[in-house]
């Protein structure tokens, strides 16, 4: 064990000595209050100035968007990875049946700089809450960080979708316990639990206080009218998002999957392979 964060979780050679609290308090996110951790800057003293930005954040969806995952990647980068995680490319996956990935290598720019990238489905938001998408971003940080600094360590990158021994330690030492579905901690299909006041679950416990919820997840309508069925189906198949798990029962059902938490999406004949990150 060569790193503590500071919230205590530690790996195997992966992470480094964490930086100082003082450093901690000069960088912290855009609408938290410096020095103070879960106090906003605007919502004591000025409150005015939150009026505003709620008008502004109507008339600037993408903004506000991008700009609220980017900050929790931030972060979680300062508070969990010591600040080691290079940049990331965020996308909007559209694709019902996953909830997050990392692409390693995915998008340059015009300069010649590679960066990796992070696809989150806001289709899940207001099902899973704000505690789970956060939990996702950070498993696929972690694929991130398996990716660039595992591969300078090891000498070999991830393997798209496969949950390895050297993610799962790091997925453990940042209190998420990883859980396959057939028990063990690594392949595919891998979904983790928050370990009670571990890294993660004090890190958002903190963030939380201090930061709103995501703002925009996908339109309600538009999810009832692709998941309606037809009236005559006398069965349909339900997919757990997450693990995979399938089911079938009549149209009006509401199924969920115990083990995930999760509500089962109805009819998704689409659904060829569930990839969590």
């Amino acid at each position: 064990m060569t790193g503590q964060s500071r919230y205590g979780a530690a790996s195997d050679g992966l992470l480094a000595t964490p930086t100082s609290d003082d450093e901690r308090k000069s960088d912290w996110p855009n609408g938290l209050c410096a020095g103070v951790p879960g106090q906003r800057r605007d919502s004591i003293v000025q409150p005015k100035s939150e009026d505003r930005s709620r008008r502004r954040s109507k008339s600037r969806p993408t903004e506000q968007m991008y700009g609220q995952l980017e900050l929790r990647f931030r972060y979680f980068n300062r508070e969990l990875f010591d600040g080691r995680l290079s940049p990331v490319m965020w996308r909007l996956s559209g694709k019902q049946q996953t909830l997050g990935y990392y692409k390693a290598r995915s998008m340059e720019n015009r300069g010649g700089v590679i960066v990796g990238e992070i696809g989150i489905n806001p289709a899940h938001f207001e099902q899973l809450g704000d505690e789970e998408v956060c939990k996702i971003i950070v498993q696929t940080m972690v694929c991130h960080y398996r990716e660039t600094e595992g591969r300078r360590l090891t000498g070999k990158g991830i393997s798209p979708g496969y949950t390895d021994r050297l993610q799962a330690d790091l997925l453990e030492s940042l209190g998420l316990r990883p859980r396959g579905t057939d028990g063990k901690r690594t392949g595919y299909r891998v979904t983790v639990d928050v370990i009670a006041r571990g890294p993660f679950d004090m890190a958002y416990r903190e963030l939380a206080i201090s930061e709103r919820r995501l703002e925009w997840r996908d339109h309600v309508e538009r999810l009832c009218k692709e998941s309606a069925v037809p009236p005559s189906s006398d069965r349909i198949k339900f997919t757990c998002p997450a693990c995979g798990l399938n089911a079938w029962a009549k149209p009006s059902a509401q199924l969920g999957c115990r083990p995930c938490g999760l509500a089962m999406v109805a009819n998704p004949s689409k659904v060829k392979s569930v990839v969590p990150v």
